[in-house]
């Protein structure tokens, strides 16, 4: 019994994806590695622009060990009676 042209077609489409059945990674649910892009980041608002290098050096490693991949800076007043330690930007 000959198979018509247009259940032939429709065999092809059904069973057309598992030819790229292979080209899937062993575990679909597995992550990508872990980088800096790919860890969470935060946004820092400086109340106050008067900052020292120590400090500001500490800060930024302990949000590194907390598993925080980078940190936006948003100065945004410079604080009164710290104004000899104000950041020009």
């Amino acid at each position: 019994m000959p198979v018509s042209p247009s259940r032939l077609s429709l065999a092809v489409l059904l069973l057309s994806p598992l030819a790229h059945a292979a080209d899937f990674p062993e575990d679909p649910l597995g992550w990508p590695p872990v980088t800096q892009v790919s860890k969470p980041w935060t946004r820092w608002w400086w109340l106050g622009s008067a900052v020292d290098k120590p400090n500001l050096t500490s800060e930024l490693e302990d949000f590194a060990k907390a598993g925080i991949g980078g940190v936006e800076i948003c100065p945004i007043y410079g604080a009164k009676g710290a104004e000899d330690r104000f950041i020009p930007f």
